[in-house]
């Protein structure tokens, strides 16, 4: 019996889970009562506050439940071996096929991109989840540092400027996406990052005058 009602309690947080995520993607998180998610999650509010304290603690468990730390992926690539563009290329693109697999992570960027409207809800959390699972530009830095290093980039061209161009290629890409509900890499997406690489080869092999 008690495992049954562990089984209960955490399908219950899950449906919760559920329908806040679908609440905040739909009308924005500020327009949001605790009384339309019990409605949508078919529970009562005294079941919300049994599992969450609140708005910012839901927001928490969708963030924590639909985004994996992609910056801890690009951190690991500035130990890699060469090629170093390749692989990091490759990891983005990666990234963003999981994001086109996961309704649970693309709703949590949804909420965080487009309907970043918290009124009052902001706390550390959420900017640091933000940087961890968004804000790519640091460890970006990191591995084009290393490929300078390496020889695989020229010398003459900036690692954080580059990283902030890509990082920013990203987020376009990714608010796109989110906009149209299409999939991260259909269309142009993917040439358009694939574009932002090539200028940075292009830089990096062009002959000296």
């Amino acid at each position: 019996m008690a495992g049954q009602r562990k089984i209960d309690a955490l399908e219950t947080r899950e449906r919760i889970l559920d329908a806040a995520e679908w609440c905040f993607c739909a009308y924005g998180v500020s327009h949001v009562s605790l009384e339309a998610i019990a409605e949508k999650a078919s529970c009562t509010r005294g079941a919300i506050y049994w599992h969450f304290s609140g708005h910012a603690d839901l927001i928490k468990g969708i963030m924590e439940r639909g985004l994996p730390p992609y910056t801890k992926r690009l951190e690991a690539l500035s130990y890699a071996p060469s090629p170093l563009i390749q692989k990091i290329r490759e990891c983005l693109q990666e990234c963003f096929a999981a994001i086109d697999g996961d309704q649970h992570v693309r709703n949590a960027l949804t909420i965080l991109l487009l309907r970043n409207d918290f009124l009052g809800l902001r706390e550390p959390f959420l900017d640091s989840r933000y940087q961890e699972s968004i804000e790519v530009t640091a460890p970006l830095a990191l591995a084009f540092r290393r490929a300078i290093s390496n020889g695989e980039m020229s010398s003459a061209l900036d690692p954080e400027i580059c990283a902030e161009m890509i990082n920013s290629t990203m987020l376009g890409i990714l608010r796109r996406s989110l906009l149209r509900n299409s999939c991260v890499l259909a269309g142009t997406g993917a040439d358009v990052l694939e574009m932002a690489f090539a200028l940075i080869a292009g830089i990096s092999h062009r002959p000296h005058e």
